[in-house]
């Protein structure tokens, strides 16, 4: 709480009474995160097979625009790997609707037959959310090492190269 404090000007003391708790406050962050990612999902929601899924690169270039939020959730996620964790059901609701996106349009492409037809749409799904995850977690340790917004945009061509039939 005391990173977050200094973020916005304040001191540790008056952030905790502007929230109350630490609990208040994390689900304020993901609230507000949650509102910015609504117009993502909705930009995304007409998309299909490979098309929805060259879409995941622009997630590269969200982190580089909000790199303190991308800290933060990263850092959030990390502390709520329990389930009785204040955020545990949030993160695994985010990654249920990442991977139910790539699942859809894994199945979509399928049924299109742009996408290979022995792809498993559910084992894309899981390792596409598991590059999201480590990717900004790679980034975030070694900024001047890693170009985010590239190593996304070729993860996507090489996963989309692989799954077109």
């Amino acid at each position: 709480m005391t990173s977050a404090a200094k973020e916005v000007g304040i001191s540790h003391v008056g952030l905790l009474h502007h929230f109350g708790t630490k609990e208040k406050l994390l689900h304020a962050v993901v609230a507000r995160r949650e509102a910015e990612q609504v117009d993502l999902f909705d930009r995304l929601a007409g998309l299909r097979g490979l098309e929805a899924l060259r879409a995941i690169a622009s997630f590269g270039e969200d982190a580089v625009t909000d790199p303190v939020h991308t800290r933060l959730l990263v850092v959030l996620v990390g502390e709520s790997l329990q389930p009785d964790d204040p955020l545990n059901g949030y993160f695994r609701d985010r990654y249920g609707l990442v991977r139910a996106f790539v699942a859809t349009a894994v199945r979509s492409g399928q049924e299109e037959g742009e996408i290979r037809a022995d792809a498993d749409p559910e084992a894309v799904a899981a390792e596409v959310t598991s590059f999201i995850g480590g990717a900004a977690l790679a980034w975030l340790l070694d900024p001047d090492a890693i170009d985010i917004a590239a190593t996304y945009g070729d993860y996507v061509t090489r996963l989309t190269a692989d799954l077109a039939r």
